[in-house]
């Protein structure tokens, strides 16, 4: 992507300044929890998650990502709920109920559903700034896991098979400069700078460019 600002460095753990949002009992967590994963995804609202970055931070502040704050090139709600200008991506593969996007250069994309979700920085494959895995092959896709996966932190890895954002039997929905789209439980922010994306449950997330990824 061109118009990249900021230079690489080493991915950590960070987050926007607490809210002043009232944690909930645990029960209501659970019973929110289990109410959201029973209906349709995206009828997740801004109040919905449970994890949301404020009431996480309240029910927990020694985690890391409460008391550090993000590189400057990340979108400044990331880590949080569902922002109220988020749009719902309207390019969906009816198999996977997958959605696909692409930033307007075309070099960074994401494949978004429920079972799995994640984003690739196309231009990494050849220049392999953010180093192998195990094959030897260039990492460029970073992992995005649901509330359910028990990875739960983002992952960048060298993925072998092709993402269905490259796929042309449903084109990938080009998310704007200044644009914010959702999915289910994922947000992504398009900037000039990069495409920050979070999954607004657990807060965690990646901002990507040409030039590196970042995750927390």
């Amino acid at each position: 992507m061109s118009g990249c600002g900021g230079s690489p460095s080493t991915p950590g753990q960070a987050a926007e300044p607490l809210g002043a949002t009232a944690a909930p009992s645990a029960p209501e967590v659970e019973e929110s929890a289990t109410a959201a994963a029973h209906g349709d995804a995206d009828d997740l609202t801004e109040a919905d998650p449970p994890a949301s970055y404020e009431r996480r931070c309240t029910l927990d502040p020694s985690r890391p990502e409460c008391n550090s704050d993000f590189p400057e090139s990340v979108y400044p709600d990331a880590g949080g709920g569902v922002p109220p200008n988020a749009e719902p991506v309207t390019a969906i593969r009816p198999e996977e109920r997958a959605a696909v996007i692409k930033t307007p250069s075309g070099n960074i994309g994401c494949e978004l559903s429920e079972d799995y979700s994640g984003c690739g920085v196309l231009s990494m494959i050849e220049s392999g700034v953010m180093g192998t895995g195990p094959s030897g092959d260039a990492n460029w896709y970073v992992t995005l896991p649901s509330r359910w996966d028990p990875r739960v932190m983002p992952e960048i890895i060298a993925k072998m098979d092709a993402p269905s954002f490259e796929f042309q039997d449903v084109p990938a929905q080009v998310v704007e400069y200044g644009q914010v789209i959702r999915h289910g439980e994922i947000v992504c922010a398009s900037e000039s700078d990069g495409l920050t994306c979070w999954n607004v449950w657990t807060g965690h997330g990646a901002f990507m460019n040409r030039e590196w990824i970042y995750t927390w």
